[in-house]
């Protein structure tokens, strides 16, 4: 079942293995209007931060806010700050 291997992330810092199951999970939330867990950007925010790539990891988190501007709870609330931190997106 893909809906099975799409609950199920990755373990590990592999950017391209969490790229793809990144993929997964918005053609999931296309499809069926099932958020993507927060905790997976966040996720992959830590491995460019400590592959240092600050450039992709401000493309990135200015990609999630822009389209997920209104998420809840507290992990989303800290993916919100750490783009502010690197300017991915302005302070409002």
């Amino acid at each position: 079942r893909e809906e099975a291997e799409i609950s199920r992330p990755p373990d590990g810092d592999d950017a391209s293995v969490m790229a793809t199951y990144m993929s997964k999970l918005l053609d999931q939330w296309l499809d069926s209007g099932r958020p993507v867990p927060p905790a997976q950007p966040k996720r992959i925010a830590i491995i460019l931060r400590k592959a240092r790539r600050p450039d992709i990891e401000r493309k990135f988190l200015a990609a999630w806010c822009r389209h997920f501007p209104e998420g809840r709870g507290a992990i989303y609330a800290e993916l919100v700050e750490r783009a502010q931190k690197c300017g991915a997106i302005s302070n409002v």
